[in-house]
């Protein structure tokens, strides 16, 4: 395929191949510009219904302009051997390949992004699925495969609507289905009608890929993946790896949740989250944490917001403890440590925190990563909460507690059912157990403790939880300067004033259109993004409306006219109206007439929007 054209396109070098299509670079022969070129596998594009149907939602899909969508610029018509999608160049690299090649620091085995970064991409990826779902079109193959980061950092989206292309029935690719079983939602799964709420569903799975480094559903052929994500069998991000942010996770279980009437139902609250996300860390995401930042220096990004979580997980954590907050608090200390095992102010926090608790805590003699697999044991009034950690998500036997009263600060004995007690052992009675031994604390250092994931009894007392209010997301601010001239502003629909009067314009964070009028000129419309914070300047230049020149009936209809030298048509193409497209310049008109001769003709400045009649011709 190398070097050989089709239609006007000069392949180049081929980029990459799937299930779907093969993908090359390209060159457009006429405007020598580099496209990407993703043709469809013979056998999906055999038919003409397929073909029909290709061209159809393709018409749909280009009308997608969105910074953060990548730009269709042409595709094949039903009529062509070939179907493919012609689309702006992207130098950069995919979340797929950059999930192999990045390691979350400091930690060099680890192929997985940080929490912060992961929710700055879902922002992006969010504000584009906004776009098109308010244009009433779904993705529904949403994979780190089909995501671009652009050298820039800008995310770019691709493939939208490719999956409903293709899907005929119980049309397959090359043994799998259409769709990527492992980030499909259950609703596709089940083949339901589905909605928003599935490229939510599919979201979810592309954000925990990229923050734990493994799906969330798995399984050695697709029939176990599917089973497994109607079955909703995942384990929890932060269960994983506990130096995962505690918002993110909970988000992402939210949007994982089988029934879709159960996962946030709309844009504006998964935003919400994301940026709750960023806020526990103590960052924004505003320019100096932007992900071009990130993609240009990943390690030292990474060493200085790793700094910045410790601080805002430590100040936030002793906040939390200040208003009795404890649940909250101990989220805090528990990734705090996870980052920072070292720290020694934690160690005292927690003490101080669960002195006057009946909170029991096992403690840890360990001195390598205090977060391996381990049991932890909280008794609350004779209740009893069983928390595991562990990769390999281990099966421990279940333990019961006995619970007198405590004597002189040690813990009560534990009675452990007879088949967890190794059978050289069960010959000797229960109460001849030993008791744990009481340990001496070194007065030099402090030891380290593990600290419990804990799930609060509804009839505890003791450790009040604090109602979390919604988080006032900032506005981002708009100003709108239109270059020599003047324009009405309508955003979103609605008018907000006349450019000179009014102020920069708060928006809130996410997608949003802007329309300029001014009776002169040609409407003006765009597409944007905004994020919190961001104070985004738009200046635009606006089009002049052409005037129209009348041509009296008296002028020949063969004659041809040019306008400043160029060619226009004759005067029975051009209808005896000539289009003058930039009215507020002079230009000259010549009319070349077989019978009457040649005229020459000086068209002033003119009003734009307006029609003229012919002026007097020059001798």
């Amino acid at each position: 395929m190398i070097g050989t054209v089709i239609d006007k396109y000069e392949i180049l070098q081929k980029i990459g191949e799937g299930g779907m299509a093969t993908v090359y670079r390209a060159r457009h022969l006429t405007l020598q510009r580099e496209v990407a070129l993703k043709i469809l596998h013979p056998h999906l594009s055999s038919t003409s219904r397929n073909r029909q149907r290709f061209e159809q939602e393709a018409r749909a899909i280009e009308r997608l302009e969105h910074t953060n969508i990548l730009k269709i610029i042409d595709f094949s018509g039903h009529d062509k051997r070939d179907c493919y999608i012609v689309t702006e160049f992207i130098e950069g690299i995919s979340l797929q390949d950059l999930l192999k090649e990045r390691k979350i620091y400091p930690n060099p085995h680890q192929h997985r992004l940080v929490s912060e970064i992961v929710a700055l991409i879902g922002l992006k990826l969010l504000s584009a699925l906004e776009y098109a779902h308010n244009k009433g079109i779904i993705h529904r193959d949403l994979k780190p495969a089909n995501v671009m980061l652009r050298r820039d950092g800008t995310v770019k989206l691709m493939d939208f609507g490719i999956a409903k292309i293709l899907d005929e029935g119980n049309l397959t690719v090359t043994g799998t289905l259409i769709g990527s079983p492992a980030y499909m939602s259950p609703q596709q799964a089940l083949e339901q009608p589905i909605d928003l709420r599935s490229d939510f569903f599919s979201l979810g799975t592309l954000l925990y890929h990229l923050v734990t480094g493994q799906l969330p559903f798995n399984g050695s052929n697709s029939s176990i993946i599917l089973k497994n994500i109607i079955e909703n069998n995942h384990t929890p991000a932060n269960v994983i790896f506990q130096d995962i942010s505690t918002e993110l996770s909970d988000l992402l279980e939210a949007l994982l949740q089988t029934d879709p009437n159960a996962r946030p139902s709309t844009h504006e609250d998964i935003r919400t989250r994301l940026h709750r996300t960023l806020i526990e860390a103590g960052i924004s995401d505003q320019e100096d944490w932007s992900l071009r930042y990130w993609l240009s220096d990943t390690e030292g990004y990474e060493q200085r917001l790793q700094k910045e979580i410790i601080t805002s997980l430590l100040e936030q954590g002793k906040s939390y403890m200040e208003q009795g907050a404890h649940l909250e608090a101990h989220n805090m200390f528990n990734r705090l440590l996870a980052i920072d095992e070292e720290n020694e102010q934690v160690p005292l926090l927690i003490d101080q925190m669960y002195q006057n608790d009946e909170l029991l805590i096992e403690k840890s003699t360990h001195t390598s990563y205090w977060f391996s697999a381990s049991i932890i044991l909280l008794v609350f009034g004779g209740g009893l909460v069983y928390y595991q950690n562990s990769n390999e998500a281990e099966s421990f036997p279940k333990v019961s507690i006995a619970v007198p009263p405590p004597q002189n600060n040690e813990p009560p004995p534990i009675e452990f059912p007879a088949e967890s007690i190794p059978a050289e052992e069960r010959k000797q009675p229960k109460n001849n157990l030993p008791a744990f031994p009481k340990t001496e604390q070194p007065k030099e250092k402090i030891p380290k403790k593990i600290i419990p994931r804990v799930d609060l009894l509804k009839n505890k007392k003791t450790i009040p939880t604090k109602t979390i209010e919604p988080v006032q997301i900032p506005d981002g601010e708009l100003t709108i300067t239109v270059l020599n001239s003047w324009a009405d502003v309508w955003i979103d629909g609605k008018k907000i004033g006349r450019t000179g009067s009014i102020q920069p314009i708060n928006l809130k964070p996410g997608s949003h259109e802007i329309r300029l009028e001014n009776e002169y000129a040609l409407p003006y419309k765009k597409n944007f993004t905004i994020s919190s914070g961001e104070k985004t300047k738009l200046e635009v230049s606006l089009e002049y409306k052409p005037a129209t020149i009348v041509i009296p009936d008296q002028i020949e209809a063969t004659c041809t006219a040019k306008v400043d030298g160029k060619p226009m048509g004759t005067i029975k193409q051009l209808s005896y109206k000539l289009s003058i497209s930039d009215p507020s310049q002079k230009h000259n008109l010549e009319l070349d007439c077989p019978q009457t001769g040649p005229q020459k003709h000086v068209i002033p400045s003119l009003t734009p929007g307006a029609s003229f009649p012919l002026p007097s011709s020059q001798k």
